[in-house]
C-alpha cells in the first residue's frame, strides 16, 4: 500500500482497461479482476 499526504492509502498495483475497446469485454476483465482481489481500477477513457 501506498499512503498519500491526506493519509488514505491506495493499493500498489491495479488494473487498467486503457486499450480494451470491447465494452462486454471490459466489463467482464473488470469483474474478473475485482474477484481477484484488485482494488484499484483505473477505467479512464485516455
Amino acid at each position: 500500500m501506498y499512503k498519500w499526504n491526506n493519509g488514505v492509502n491506495i493499493p500498489e498495483l491495479g488494473f487498467g482497461v486503457y486499450r480494451v475497446s470491447d465494452l462486454k469485454e471490459c466489463e467482464n476483465s473488470v469483474f474478473e479482476a475485482i474477484k481477484t482481489g484488485y482494488r484499484l481500477l483505473d477505467t479512464a477513457s485516455a
